[in-house]
């Protein structure tokens, strides 16, 4: 399979976004051989990562229990995405279109947690709002790790804008845009990433939202790796 990130990096880039509306990226799947796949080359899973809609092929070729953990799987490693089954690649095509897997209107869904070797899903919460300084010793945390933190997507709410605020990442290319709903005093972030530590970045957040210049985060203990 070819790499999406030169693409997605492409076109999440503000100047060309004035042009092109990036909806979603489509990750087609074998049912049959995902979970082993998965194990045995890890690397297959930074196809998931990526993606806005899973499409599981060849379901008609699997038990339903393997069906079934395929798909929990698949859910489970890349939460922000629509998880489909099909049949000699037939889909509908309303199933992975206007998924609005990029913009503003995106709607996060319910996450469970799960990883193969290396790589983790999880949420970062919090129900306080972030300040200036520690979003950007947040962002730093998240562009300076490109091949550990490979997609970040969720809401933020900033002590110091109104609206709240849809954040995205893909590896190094970060972007932040209102999205015309006043905010509400809450974060949630998904984090997809390779060999990273659920504790560690929960722990890194929750010393984000009460950081302050005077106090930096490399002085806690929890500095930004690079």
């Amino acid at each position: 399979m070819a790499d999406p990130v030169p693409v997605l990096h492409t076109l999440l880039d503000p100047d060309v976004r004035r042009v092109f509306a990036l909806d979603g990226l489509v990750t087609v799947a074998d049912a049959r051989t995902l979970v082993s796949a998965l194990t045995e080359n890890p690397e297959v899973a930074l196809q998931l990562a990526y993606a806005t809609a899973i499409v599981l092929n060849k379901s008609d070729q699997v038990t339903p229990q393997g069906l079934d953990t395929a798909m929990r799987v698949a859910a489970g490693l890349q939460p922000l995405a629509r998880i489909l089954s099909t049949q000699h690649a037939s889909v509908n095509a309303h199933e992975i279109m206007n998924l609005h897997g990029f913009d503003e209107h995106w709607i996060p869904p319910p996450v469970q947690t799960n990883h193969t070797p290396g790589l983790k899903s999880f949420t970062l919460e919090a129900d306080q709002c972030l300040s200036l300084w520690g979003w950007q010793a947040l962002t730093e945390r998240i562009v300076t790790r490109p091949g550990h933190v490979l997609r970040v997507k969720g809401h933020l709410s900033l002590d110091a804008h109104p609206e709240r605020l849809l954040v995205q990442a893909v590896r190094d290319v970060m972007t932040i845009e209102p999205t015309g709903q006043p905010r509400d005093n809450t974060c949630q972030l998904v984090v997809i990433g390779r060999d990273l530590n659920r504790s560690e970045e929960r722990e890194f957040f929750a010393r984000a939202l009460t950081f302050q210049p005077s106090n930096p985060l490399a002085r806690t203990g929890v500095a930004a790796e690079r």
